[in-house]
């Protein structure tokens, strides 16, 4: 998933749900703006 450059602000957070198709799992990502900055590519 690739996003445009952006910031957030103090105490703020991405939050990214991600579900399986046709079943009951979900995982559940809540990013600040500090762990945003250190992210790499994988």
């Amino acid at each position: 998933m690739v996003l445009p450059a952006f910031t957030l602000a103090n105490k703020k957070y991405l939050s990214i749900l991600l579900t399986e198709q046709g079943g009951g799992r979900q995982l559940s990502l809540h990013l600040s703006n500090r762990q945003l900055l250190k992210a790499q590519l994988f």
